[in-house]
């Protein structure tokens, strides 16, 4: 084997509030995390993080953490040998506190991922590697090219697919369905919308096909139904005004047309938005829509910030003076029980606790 020093590069993957990542993977549909993309070798790779364990084949490795490295690019004639090495960094990101031994991956058109079930136990990670309850993990790729083969200078761009589909949505070509949404009039493309939105396919399959239909949408605000476009033909997070409130409502439209993706990119930024104003309204949101990982994202917060005295008296003071709207939550969320929440009110104080949010790379940021 010859290898090319050109083609070795390294990614380092940093979780801040593992705990956090613990609980949403619990309850999410996709029980794991994507970092974003970064480039090795004229290739894209992604790292695949599982708090809980993932199973290849077989059950799920629940007492360990797996990780998996993703080759985004599509691969060409020939496979993709690539030597790699995943270490776990100390708080600084410079020592090296755990490492497997290198390990050689051959990437094909078959089979684009590869990875370790058990890379760490849990206990193990919390014992050697966490601190804060945060890890750090570095991932060193080495492409291995054969004797023989000749080094190829063209480096495969990384798709850009949604740039074009966004292209055609905000250029109105060859539209055939209008949505009035408020004072504002949305163009789009059936054909594309059914593909995405099992609810819109059914929506749109009657009608005549060769004249433009007018659909009026209510109760959603033209900036939310906007930004639900914008998911449906590019794939990625849309820019948001008031991140957290239009968030919830994106929420709420992502349920409406069954996008689960983005449903759960929204239950994603809540997560990390919870505060004290903000609880009573998401665990609200998070009840009605059955966001599961969302509802126990609030409880932990309400469990985490009781341990603060300023954040325990403000509910303390919930507790004696509001009585009427504490019981109205309760009778909106009947699948949460009074005792769980007064359990958290009568929560000792504990003045060097801290609230830690979740800090992990995602294609949404």
């Amino acid at each position: 084997m010859a290898c090319d020093p050109s083609v070795r590069g390294y990614h380092i993957l940093k979780v801040d509030g593992y705990s956090r990542t613990r609980s949403i993977s619990k309850y999410s549909v996709a029980p794991g995390f994507e970092s974003g993309p970064f480039r090795v070798g004229g290739h894209t790779w992604i790292i695949g993080y599982y708090p809980r364990g993932r199973s290849y084949s077989g059950p799920t490795y629940k007492g360990f953490i797996s990780f998996c490295l993703y080759l985004v690019d599509p691969v060409a004639d020939q496979s993709v040998k690539v030597r790699a090495t995943f270490s776990f960094l100390d708080h600084d990101m410079k020592l090296k506190l755990y490492s497997r031994p290198p390990t050689t991956f051959t990437f094909s058109e078959q089979l684009g991922w590869h990875g370790y079930q058990t890379l760490v136990a849990k206990t193990a990670l919390a014992n050697k590697c966490l601190k804060h309850d945060c890890f750090a993990l570095r991932v060193d790729l080495l492409i291995i090219k054969e004797e023989g083969e000749p080094s190829s200078s063209i480096a495969l761009p990384p798709s850009d697919m949604h740039l074009h589909l966004g292209d055609l949505l905000s250029s109105k070509e060859h539209t055939d369905v209008e949505f009035h949404v408020g004072e504002e009039t949305f163009a789009a493309h059936r054909l594309l919308l059914g593909a995405r939105s099992a609810i819109f396919k059914a929506e749109l399959s009657a009608g005549d096909r060769k004249t433009t239909r007018v659909i009026q949408v209510d109760d959603m605000d033209p900036q939310v139904f906007r930004a639900m476009l914008t998911f449906i033909y590019t794939d990625t997070w849309p820019k948001l005004q008031k991140d957290s409130a239009m968030a919830q409502q994106l929420l709420v439209a992502a349920d409406r047309y069954g996008l689960q993706r983005l449903k759960s990119m929204c239950e994603y930024k809540l997560c990390k938005r919870i505060d004290l104003d903000s609880v009573e309204d998401i665990l609200l949101l998070a009840e009605k829509h059955q966001c599961a990982a969302l509802k126990e994202a609030c409880f932990d917060f309400i469990g985490s910030t009781a341990t603060l005295l300023s954040a325990r008296e403000s509910m303390l003071t919930l507790r004696r003076s509001q009585e009427l709207r504490f019981n109205r939550l309760v009778s909106l969320c009947p699948t949460i029980t009074k005792d769980k929440i007064f359990n958290v009110l009568d929560h000792e104080p504990d003045r060097n606790s801290v609230i830690r949010g979740i800090n992990i790379t995602l294609d949404i940021e």
